[in-house]
Formats: structure tokens, C-alpha cells, sequence
């Protein structure tokens, strides 16, 4: 995309009346979601990349019970040779975007000024609105799937994780994490051993 092209996708007062409803409401959501997060990081220490792995973790779940499906019948509805195989190659990214999670919490930590680049989509709004709304849609649909006799509730449920892990992932890793600052677990966990010593007597030799 060329310069031109990105200071329009970003000045939503040049973008068509939907697209510029659409950012203003990415806006919204990621505001709410970096102070999410920042209150989080306040209280144990942890950023924003934490909670991306974590928001993979549903991801891999949802991959996991997918492929499984392949040989049990474990949902409503088989998993396709073609399915399976796209599923092997999500996983490999998967195992990139976690590896890139912890490169970037340690720079954080580091007080290193480096960004670590993700994939060239994951800091795009369009981006993030697509998998939003495929995610809303994923959501309408679920009643339907659960209702259907075949396959098991738990596993259905656990299979619907995906659009959400993935959309939650591409949230929080375009949240600016906080300075790194003494957590408030730790704070409390210190208070606590302080007061503990002053009650435990010295004993003397």
C-alpha cells in the first residue's frame, strides 16, 4: 500500500461512511481492550503479549478438538483431508506468533525501544473489524450447531473458540504496553513476607 493509500485508511474523515463507522467502532474496542490491559499489567507484571498467547491458546484448542474430529466423532459435522491440512499450517503460525509474543514481552521488559514486527495484516483495523465480524457471525451461528443431536456439547463449544482467540489476539497485540513498574501481587506478596519476619522471633545462637 503506498503512502497515500495508508493516511487515507487511517483519517477517517477521508474513508466511505461504513468504513469510517467500522474504525471509529475498531477505535472504541481496542481502547477498551488496552485498558484491560494495562490494568492487568499493573496488577501482575504481565503485558498485553501474555494475554495474546493466552488468546492463542483458545486458538490451538479450537485446532486441537478440529483435528481430532477428523478421526472421532466429536462434532456435528466431519473434518475434511483439506481442513486438516489447512489446520497443520495455521498451528506452524502459531507456534511463530507465540515465539514472537515472548520476544516482545522480553523487549518490554528490557526497556528495549525495538518493536517486533508480526505479520504485515495484524496492526490493520480492517483487519481486526474482518475477524470481529466473523467472530459475530461464528456467534449467531453456535445456537444452530449446538442444537444438532450429533457430536458433544463441550467439544462444540471448545471448537467456537477460534474466531474469538484469534480476534482477542489481534486486539491485544496492538495494545502499547505500560513501562515496566513493580506489579501489585508483587507489592502485596512483599508486604507479606515483611510483616512475617517482624512476627517470627529471632532466635539467637
Amino acid at each position: 500500500m503506498n503512502e497515500l493509500g495508508e493516511y487515507a485508511m487511517n483519517s477517517p474523515e477521508l474513508l466511505p461512511w461504513r468504513s469510517r463507522e467500522m474504525k471509529i467502532l475498531d477505535e472504541k474496542i481496542l481502547a477498551l481492550v488496552t485498558r484491560m490491559c494495562h490494568k492487568f499489567q499493573r496488577l501482575t507484571g504481565r503485558t498485553n503479549f501474555f494475554l495474546a498467547k493466552l488468546a492463542l491458546l483458545f486458538v490451538w484448542m479450537s485446532i486441537a478438538v478440529s483435528t481430532a474430529n477428523f478421526w472421532l466423532p466429536l462434532l456435528h459435522r466431519k473434518t475434511d483431508l483439506f481442513s486438516l491440512f489447512l489446520y497443520v499450517i495455521i498451528s506452524i503460525g502459531l507456534l511463530v506468533d507465540i515465539k514472537n509474543c515472548d520476544k516482545a514481552e522480553g523487549q518490554v521488559l528490557e526497556k528495549s525501544k525495538a518493536k517486533v514486527n508480526f505479520d504485515s495484516l495484524s496492526s490493520s483495523w480492517m483487519w481486526r473489524v474482518l475477524w470481529l465480524a466473523i467472530t459475530l457471525w461464528d456467534i449467531v451461528y453456535l445456537p444452530s450447531s449446538i442444537s444438532d443431536p450429533k457430536g458433544f456439547l463441550l467439544f462444540k463449544c471448545i471448537y467456537f473458540l477460534f474466531c474469538p482467540g484469534f480476534t482477542t489476539f489481534y486486539y491485544f497485540i496492538n495494545v502499547e504496553p505500560l513501562p515496566p513498574a513493580k506489579s501489585t501481587v508483587r507489592e502485596w506478596i512483599e508486604a507479606f513476607a515483611t510483616s512475617m519476619r517482624k512476627l517470627v522471633p529471632i532466635r539467637n545462637n
